[in-house]
C-alpha cells in the first residue's frame, strides 16, 4: 500500500512538472509585485485530493529595467560571478523559497530553473509543494533570498 502511495505521488508531481514545461495552467490569475530593483510574477496551479492538495507555482524573476538581464545585473550588485549565480539559481535557491500554511513553514518537493541561455532578460522557477487540506487556511508563498537582498517577500495565495 505505502509503495502504491509512493508512486502515485510521484506520477502526480511528475504530472505537474509536465504541465509546467508545457505551459499550460489551469488557472489563469497570476500575481506580480516589484520589490527594490527585482520584479515577481507568481502563476501558482492548485490540484486537491481528499487528504491534501498540491501546489506548483511558475514564478518569474527580473530586474525593474526592461532590457537589463537578471544574472549581470545580479553580477553588477553582488561582485560574484555569471557562474557562481546561476549556480545558485539552478541549486541553492530552492532552499530560499517555501509555503507557509498558517504559520508552518513546508519546504518544496520540487524545484526547476529554466536555463534561457540569455535569450530573455526574465528567469523561471518551477516550484511545487505538497500541503495538507484544511478549510480557511492562510496559505503564502514566500522567497526569502540573500543574494536578491529583497527580504522576505511574500505572496497570499
Amino acid at each position: 500500500m505505502e509503495k502504491l502511495i509512493k508512486t502515485t505521488n510521484y506520477l502526480l508531481l511528475l504530472t505537474l512538472f509536465l504541465i509546467t514545461i508545457a505551459g499550460c495552467s489551469d488557472r489563469s490569475d497570476h500575481y506580480e509585485r516589484s520589490v527594490g530593483a527585482f520584479k515577481f510574477r507568481i502563476h501558482p496551479t492548485i490540484e486537491a485530493d481528499s487528504k491534501s492538495k498540491f501546489m506548483h507555482f511558475k514564478i518569474s524573476l527580473a530586474t525593474d529595467q526592461v532590457q537589463r538581464d537578471l544574472v549581470e545585473f545580479l553580477k553588477e550588485k553582488s561582485g560574484e560571478s555569471a557562474q557562481s549565480i546561476l549556480y545558485y539559481l539552478s541549486y541553492r535557491m530552492q532552499k530560499d523559497i517555501y509555503l507557509e500554511v498558517d504559520g508552518i513553514k513546508l519546504d518544496n518537493v520540487l524545484y526547476h530553473f529554466e536555463r534561457s541561455f540569455d535569450l530573455k532578460n526574465e528567469r523561471v522557477m518551477t516550484v511545487a509543494f505538497e500541503a495538507p487540506l484544511k478549510d480557511n487556511q492562510t496559505t503564502r508563498l514566500v522567497i526569502d533570498s540573500q543574494l536578491l537582498n529583497s527580504g522576505p517577500v511574500k505572496f497570499k495565495i
